[in-house]
């Protein structure tokens, strides 16, 4: 299966993001936006699915949290248990797909016919399960704001990166860090 993007492999991650935090601790649900959806659609080459129906809602909702799990348990060093997202994908129906044939070396890839949250579901359990057999694994991260949930992967060059947003996460962080500093002293 192939996916179109900068970094295939973070699909998973920006579903995941899809429970969005704003570094203090409020709550936004970004699959019910259709700006988000279209963005996320356009972001990884997917054709957009529309309005989730209430019981695939609940589908999508058990998926990100078992994606979830698996990036707390990366975070932590913990061997990450794939057992719900195995079940999760056997669960899914049937995808059909074409294969189309185009360029010049001839390239093959699978295409898809129809949008529909099954496939975008098929594509994040595809990338997650990608992405932490992999060795880039271990560049997994959680945001380190406790009021932030948010998952990337850290690119920096030594690995330490702390924040999913320096400007932002990172900042409120270290406003937090002086104002206890001031408290104490």
């Amino acid at each position: 299966m192939e996916i179109t993007g900068v970094a295939a492999e973070q699909l998973f991650v920006d579903f995941v993001n899809s429970e969005w935090y704003d570094g203090r601790g409020r709550f936004e649900e970004r699959l019910l936006d259709p700006a988000w959806r279209a963005w996320f659609a356009g972001e990884w080459g997917l054709r957009d699915p529309g309005e989730p129906s209430p019981s695939t809602f609940r589908h999508l909702l058990l998926l990100r949290r078992t994606v979830r799990a698996i990036v707390e348990d990366v975070y932590r060093g913990r061997a990450p248990s794939s057992k719900e997202l195995k079940r999760h994908a056997t669960e899914l129906p049937s995808l059909p797909m074409r294969l189309e044939i185009s360029g010049e070396p001839p390239t093959a890839t699978w295409a898809v016919p129809s949008p529909s949250w099954t496939y975008v579901e098929a594509d994040v359990i595809w990338t997650c399960f990608e992405f932490i057999g992999g060795p880039a694994r271990r560049r997994l991260r959680r945001c380190q704001n406790e009021g932030c949930r948010w998952a990337f992967v850290d690119a920096s060059r030594n690995g330490s990166r702390r924040w999913c947003d320096p400007e932002i996460c990172g900042n409120v962080a270290k406003v937090r860090a002086y104002r206890q500093r001031q408290k104490r002293g």
